[in-house]
């Protein structure tokens, strides 16, 4: 599904709509804030 969108493996889509900007912000900053405490397993 994803590629069929056009999203690569290890990429991020990125979707915003009418919302205020430091809304958007701060959910960027939660998400990168979740991602970063993820250790990568190698496969």
């Amino acid at each position: 599904m994803q590629a069929e969108g056009g999203v690569e493996p290890g990429g991020i889509r990125l979707s915003c709509g009418l919302e205020e900007t430091n809304d958007i912000l701060r959910d960027l900053e939660a998400a990168f804030t979740h991602v970063a405490g993820i250790k990568r397993e190698r496969v």
